[in-house]
């Protein structure tokens, strides 16, 4: 059964549509100035005996390089240490396209589960009224969340971490 993902939103808050960061500059060669990174995530009917399972996807373990943090996370400056750093990690989670294509790939491949992306929206709000946005990998545990690189066929370049939002006892 395939369900229409952009009606259910399974990455959630993470990101909106939007344009490239810094479009109108000319002569700007920073990774910011055409930088687009996604969110994704699959609905999954049954998982762990559970019933639409949202997964939310993260890339875990790498850093983008050439990326100034300053611009894309709102408010960088008036953070702390630790907060800085957890907002840094929630960018270096977020997927390229490619990366999608060869996650959206390996999904539809060995698991069957639908995909989507949406494509995030910088600056990145990190903290409203006070409440700090955490990075999905913090949020999993072994009971909430699957890593794909554990799996046998798994054959991504980079690791992936998946966190699950349960809705419905099956």
């Amino acid at each position: 059964m395939d369900i229409n993902l952009k009606d259910s939103n399974p990455v959630g808050n993470h990101g909106e549509v939007c344009k490239p960061i810094n479009e109108n500059i000319e002569g700007s060669s920073s990774m910011n100035d055409s930088i687009k990174l996604f969110s994704a995530g699959s609905l999954v009917y049954d998982f762990r005996n559970r019933r639409d399972v949202i997964v939310k996807w993260s890339k875990c373990g790498t850093k983008f390089e050439g990326v100034d943090y300053k611009c894309l996370i709102e408010g960088h400056d008036d953070l702390d240490h630790y907060e800085r750093t957890l907002c840094e990690k929630i960018i270096n989670e977020f997927f390229t396209e490619d990366e999608c294509t060869l996650l959206e790939e390996y999904l539809k491949l060995v698991h069957k589960y639908n995909f989507t992306i949406v494509e995030n929206l910088f600056p990145l709000v990190v903290k409203i009224d006070g409440w700090m946005r955490y990075p999905l990998s913090v949020l999993c545990t072994d009971s909430n969340s699957i890593d794909l690189s554990k799996e046998e066929q798994y054959s991504l370049p980079f690791k992936v971490l998946g966190y699950c939002e349960v809705f419905k006892k099956k």
